[in-house]
């Protein structure tokens, strides 16, 4: 029943391309290419009003305060995220308003896109951020809110759009840069394209490596990423990219309470011994295209395949997955009336759809030696299939709608080769429809009210399917796909160049929210379960401020007060105590104020000096809210200084400092059945770099 619904939608949504495509009627008036940015994304529009706010981060506020390397210092800036770095490299636990803050890495509940290829895979759980060169980022746009009924499954956080560097210059062009610094840091970098005529191409490289500040914490990053792009007479505009990363990570895991307070730098007791560390390779390819058809109505196209290889080994197993990830979509746009006028629309429809197959195999780790015995052998084949419309029309006097609708299908087949403990086979398979609506009011130029209501929707993602409690092998049958219902309301106010600031408050419930959890015997390894529910409430503000022509100030704040929502209580499996989660507990990791500060002064054009300021508020463990075993606030300054060499192509020589008092400080937290355990972060680090450009 719910595949002939998918299939109806479809036909429909092709059916009314195509006739709109052949309408030639002077309602017809407002063609949208030339407003229209190119990319992967739905809202992606600069002509029409949105009551959907996103927030821009340009690439020349990104790596200004650290290495410019770990997502930690691209997005922390932004309100209402939370990058917990575990391990001072790469590897990240990423949230957005709560979403994803019960996973124990990796990215739930946040659709993230590079130039727009989505990195989520089809049950949207984005395993990292490898792919990423902060070095190549011209600017990153930001949705925060539900967004399932316009990017699909797991979007109930927010949606990350990254967009890397263009060369448009002729002549070749670019820029090349070497970093290094505290705890045998090393980074080296280069971006560079040209264009001509119809044809562009823009490529970049980085490697990257260190120790990382805690023991068994070395890492290393290989990234490589082109376009080739072409543009016809014929408003036919093609894009095609390539990547590929390869990352090394030790993992020093969590240690206990006593050892965090006793030396900040050591690593859990079987991390060494063990060599645990993970391992990601990836291979991706992505065409991108874009085409005008008829009057007002625009098709855009994607296609891409990525090919994974991941070890990651624990103190128990090594588990070895190889993944191929093909997918694509396609969908229509077009404009109907005057824009700004009574009963205008831009319509988009379209469909998505991403396929997955994974092969999984695990043997014993003795003492970092792989061992013979085969402890599972499956092979997982997953498929995401979406299709959605949406309608921006104007109401009139400045005041606009967006609304949205989508369904989704998930599926999910687990084969099991092995079949030591019985046939784990077995399939899961999710579906939902959902939908936002959001209204817009223009006060004034640049001064606009919105208001949103959304519904998100989040299957259990790979990493929470494949690792089972119960058994090695076979998919975890308990849990069930996780739902959620979010408004907000804000105000955006960008009429003077001296004072620019945005304020939003939103409330969100969720309903069978995830919850991670370990199990006596099976070492490291997370497993999940469903939980009735959750409250989320939280104001997210962010301004900047020109406090005289040389010295400004960029001000982020987040408060979060996000609880459990709770019939019956629910115990925490541990084997030192019993303990349980009451119904009003705060979630787990969830400090309640989070500040960011940046304050820049540039007594010339050639000199800046950059003061920052990351503080955050106690935040608890796990969902007993044990007050003793709660990680204590924390502000972290650092400083950065630069100056650039105009008569030298604008050579940059620059020196930057990290938590500069040496603040001792809990970078993520995890539940433990023998004793919760705590991941600190980084103490005072300093960074050097120069860059040329050419």
């Amino acid at each position: 029943m719910f595949i002939r619904k998918v299939n109806i939608i479809i036909c429909v949504l092709i059916l009314s391309v195509a006739i709109y495509a052949q309408k030639k009627s002077d309602s017809i008036s407002y063609a949208y290419p030339h407003d229209i940015t190119v990319s992967g994304l739905q809202l992606q529009t600069t002509g029409v009003q949105q009551s959907f706010q996103p927030r821009i981060i340009t690439g020349d506020k990104i790596g200004n305060e650290g290495r410019g390397f770990a997502a930690d210092e691209i997005f922390r800036m932004l309100p209402g995220i939370k990058i917990d770095n575990q391990a001072n490299g790469a590897r990240v636990h990423v949230s957005m308003r709560g979403i994803g803050i019960l996973s124990e890495r990796g990215i739930r509940g946040i659709n993230f896109y590079l130039d727009g290829v989505p990195l989520n895979d089809p049950s949207s759980f984005a395993p990292d951020l490898f792919d990423v060169d902060a070095n190549n980022i011209a600017n990153v746009e930001v949705l925060r809110g539900c967004g399932n009924s316009l990017y699909g499954r797991s979007s109930a956080g927010g949606i990350v759009d990254i967009k890397t560097k263009v060369f448009r210059d002729e002549k070749l062009s670019g820029e090349a840069s070497h970093t290094f610094g505290s705890n045998r840091y090393e980074s080296s970098n280069a971006v560079f394209g040209a264009a001509a005529g119809k044809f562009g191409f823009n490529l970049s490289a980085s490697h990257t490596k260190g120790d990382g500040y805690r023991d068994h914490t070395s890492f290393y990053n290989d990234n490589y990423y082109g376009q080739v792009n072409f543009l016809s007479e014929h408003n036919l505009w093609l894009n095609v990219i390539g990547g590929y990363s390869h990352t090394y990570h030790q993992n020093p895991e969590g240690v206990s309470l006593a050892d965090y307070n006793s030396n900040p730098k050591i690593a859990n007791g079987d991390a060494a011994p063990f060599n645990e560390g993970l391992e990601t390779e990836r291979l991706t390819g992505a065409i991108t295209g874009y085409i005008s058809v008829a009057e007002g109505v625009n098709l855009r196209v994607l296609t891409h395949i990525k090919h994974t290889f991941f070890t990651e080994a624990n103190n128990k197993v090594f588990t070895h997955r190889e993944f191929t990830t093909p997918g694509g979509s396609m969908y229509a746009e077009f404009g109907y009336g005057n824009p700004g006028k009574f009963g205008a629309h831009e319509i988009q429809l379209g469909i998505d759809g991403q396929y997955q197959q994974i092969t999984e195999r695990q043997f014993d780790n003795y003492h970092s030696q792989e061992g013979d015995t085969l402890r599972s052998n499956s092979k997982i084949k997953q498929s995401g299939i979406g299709a959605f419309i949406t309608d921006r029309f104007c109401l009139g006097n400045n005041l606009f709608v967006n609304a949205n609708l989508r369904v989704d299908n998930m599926k999910n087949e687990l084969t099991d080769e092995l079949k030591s403990s019985g046939d784990l086979s077995g399939d899961r398979n999710f579906s939902n429809i959902s939908g936002k609506i959001g209204l817009q009011y223009q006060i004034m130029e640049k001064l606009n009210i919105y208001a949103g209501w959304g519904q998100g929707f989040l299957p259990p993602a790979t990493e929470e399917l494949v690792n089972n409690p119960v058994t090695y092998g076979g998919f975890n049958s308990n849990l069930s796909s996780s739902t959620s219902g979010s408004f907000e309301l804000g105000l955006k106010d960008s009429r003077f160049e001296e004072v620019k600031y945005e304020v939003v408050g939103f409330y969100m419930t969720t309903k069978n929210d995830f919850d991670r959890f370990r199990v006596p015997g099976r070492g490291d390894a997370t497993f999940y379960r469903n939980i009735d529910g959750s409250r989320r409430i939280g104001a997210e503000i962010s301004a900047d401020l020109t406090l005289c022509k040389e010295l400004k100030l960029d001000v982020a704040y987040t408060y979060s007060k996000f609880t459990y929502k709770l019939d019956n209580p629910m115990q925490i499996l541990m084997n030192i105590d019993t303990r349980y989660i009451q119904d009003g507990n705060v979630l787990p990791n969830s400090p309640e104020h989070q500040v960011g500060l940046n304050l820049s002064y540039s007594p010339v054009t050639a000199v800046t000096a950059v003061i920052t300021m990351d503080a955050f508020s106690k935040s608890y463990i796990d969902g007993s809210n044990k007050e003793s075993e709660a990680c204590d606030g924390y502000a972290l300054f650092g400083a950065a200084l630069s100056y650039t060499a105009r008569s030298l192509n604008d050579a940059t020589v620059s020196v930057r400092f990290k938590n500069i008092f040496d603040k001792k400080y809990v970078a993520f937290s995890e539940p433990d059945p023998d004793g919760n355990s705590y991941q600190p972060g980084a103490g005072r680090e300093m960074f050097a770099s120069i860059k040329v450009h050419f």
